[in-house]
């Protein structure tokens, strides 16, 4: 068996400023929908300023290592932006996991060797530009150029943001964390950043397909209703919750107890589409059938599936997808969501919009394939085509 690694997405990337700014271009034509009429970065006078840049790094690190870089990635072309701007001074900021209390109290202390440590970050974007790391807030806002400060969340909250209070603006970027409040020093004003334009961008209203999968389907029973599609195909673990209540056999497949009444009372039942044919496994043996027998637990969707899925893809123009339709760490239970991330490339290429959303979701697609408009928001993405309020969204300053 193995698990999928994905190492850093471009470890050797080096982006000049030129190459930067012509991707800036590129995302901020690009004008798909914007959904709030937000005030352009390109517009905010950023010479000699002070800027407060809120980002999300919270990636998986392993051993001091970064193991997927995307998020970063993600934010260079408005770290970059805002630096070819000349701001006098750039503070970036983010979260990374959830430190104890013992080791906030190290920190207090001096202590290195943390566990949620920011350092492996500081350390890629120091290969890439010239940048300081902050532990201590103390003469913070007399520094030049850009600084990376230490993860936020060892600092005492009301310190930080007093801490914080001498900058000028603010710049947003971390749409992954939208669904929370901001630390806003003051009454700064808050701009979105390219990456967050981008992603709010990519809202769309109404779907051809959208395609689910993983392991729950309760925690995502309010956004199916909410969403509006022609069709829909279920994968992962929400099939056979699904599939159960429909009286089909599913062995020892995980699934979970459902209203599927409720699910119904919003689609019409002919938009489902289900899988109907299945890899299974029992011990160390694997198989694909029709039917599952008692003992066996499916754990993929299989070729017929996988037909059907392609057909439906193909007839479709603006398609969503969120969670993995197997359990892809396995190598032999990943081709089906390998297939997936390939027939939605081709469909890219036959210009049709595919946008991925989902945490797991976004790793695979970046595992198996290169797709074009891969959210780097989990949660907070689902929340907000859910229609949810989303605290950091109100902080933005809007056009008048």
């Amino acid at each position: 068996m193995k698990i999928w690694r994905l190492a850093n997405h471009s470890p050797e990337l080096q982006i000049s400023v030129h190459t930067a700014v012509n991707l800036i271009e590129i995302i901020s034509k690009n004008k798909r929908m914007v959904p709030m009429k937000l005030k352009d970065l390109h517009d905010v006078p950023l010479k000699q300023k002070k800027v407060l840049l809120y980002a999300d790094f919270n990636v998986p690190i392993i051993d001091g290592k970064i193991v997927d870089t995307f998020r970063i990635e993600k934010t260079w072309p408005t770290i970059v932006h805002i630096l070819s701007r000349e701001a006098e001074l750039l503070v970036i900021v983010s979260h990374l996991g959830r430190p104890d209390a013992h080791e906030k109290e190290c920190f207090k202390e001096g202590a290195s060797g943390l566990k949620h440590t920011l350092l492996p970050v500081y350390e890629w974007l120091s290969l890439r530009m010239s940048i300081a790391f902050a532990r201590d807030l103390d003469g913070l806002g007399e520094k030049k150029g850009a600084v990376l400060l230490e993860n936020t969340r060892l600092y005492d909250k009301a310190y930080l943001i007093q801490e914080l209070s001498f900058v000028d603006l603010v710049v947003f970027d971390g749409f992954s964390v939208a669904h929370r409040p901001l630390l806003i020093p003051g009454d700064k004003k808050v701009y979105a950043g390219l990456l967050m334009r981008a992603e709010l961008q990519r809202r769309v209203n109404n779907f051809d397909l959208v395609i689910m999968g993983g392991k729950k389907i309760t925690d995502k029973m309010a956004l199916i209703k909410h969403l509006s599609f022609k069709n829909i195909f279920f994968g992962g673990g929400m099939s056979f919750s699904i599939l159960k209540q429909k009286n089909v056999p599913i062995g020892s497949s995980f699934h979970e107890d459902i209203d599927y009444q409720e699910l119904l009372s919003s689609h019409a039942e002919q938009a489902f589409t289900l899988p109907n044919d299945f890899l299974v496994r029992k011990g160390d043996k694997y198989k694909v059938v029709d039917k599952i027998d008692n003992g066996w637990m499916g754990v993929d969707i299989g070729p017929k599936s996988i037909k059907a899925l392609k057909k439906l893809i193909e007839s479709s123009k603006c398609i969503f997808w969120n969670g993995p339709i197997g359990m892809f760490e396995d190598e032999e239970c990943a081709n089906g969501t390998m297939q997936l991330v390939k027939l939605l490339e081709s469909a890219e290429k036959n210009g049709k919009y595919v946008l991925v959303g989902g945490g797991e979701t976004a790793y695979a697609a970046r595992i198996f394939g290169q797709l074009e408009h891969v959210s780097t928001g989990g949660g907070a993405l689902l929340s907000y085509m859910e229609g949810i309020d989303m605290p950091g969204l109100n902080a933005l300053e809007r056009e008048h």
